[in-house]
C-alpha cells in the first residue's frame, strides 16, 4: 500500500486523507523504529504528537527527518478511530513502510548509503 511515488505525492495524500477524516478518524504518520508520530495541525502544518493526544509544532530538524524518512521508505501513514481513553484502537494502514527508498538515486538514498559505508568502515577499524 502506498499513497504515492515521491514525497510530494505522499504528503499531499496525507493532507487529503486528514481533511476527509476530520471529525471521524485520526490520521497519523510514524517513522518506523522511532517514537516520532506526526499529525497535521489545523493550520496544515506538520505537528509532533506528544503523549497520547498532545500536539506541538515540528522542529526544522524533525521536518527534515520526516521528509527523508518518507523518501527512504521508513514512514507508515495510518488512521485510527477518534481517541478513546484506555482502549487500543485498530489502525487502517494507508501507506506501508517498506524500508526501501522511493527512488534509489535520490539524495536521501545517497546520504543513507554514505552513512552505512562510514559505519562499516568504523566497525572494520574497531575489529582490527
Amino acid at each position: 500500500m502506498k499513497l504515492g511515488s515521491n514525497f510530494e505525492e505522499i504528503f499531499e495524500a496525507f493532507q487529503r486523507v486528514d481533511r476527509e477524516n476530520c471529525g471521524h478518524r485520526i490520521t497519523e504518520a510514524s517513522i518506523v523504529g522511532s517514537n516520532l508520530r506526526f499529525r497535521l495541525q489545523g493550520s496544515g502544518k506538520l505537528g509532533v504528537v506528544v503523549g497520547a493526544i498532545g500536539l506541538r509544532d515540528a522542529t526544522k530538524a524533525e521536518l527534515v527527518e520526516f521528509e527523508e524518512s518518507v523518501e527512504l521508505g521508513q514512514v507508515e501513514i495510518y488512521t485510527t478511530p477518534l481517541y478513546v481513553s484506555g482502549r487500543s484502537m485498530p489502525r487502517a494502514v494507508l501507506h506501508q513502510a517498506t524500508g526501501y527508498p522511493l527512488n534509489p538515486a535520490s539524495a536521501a538514498a545517497r546520504r543513507q548509503r554514505e552513512r552505512w559505508a562510514q559505519a562499516e568502515a568504523r566497525a572494520a577499524r574497531r575489529s582490527t
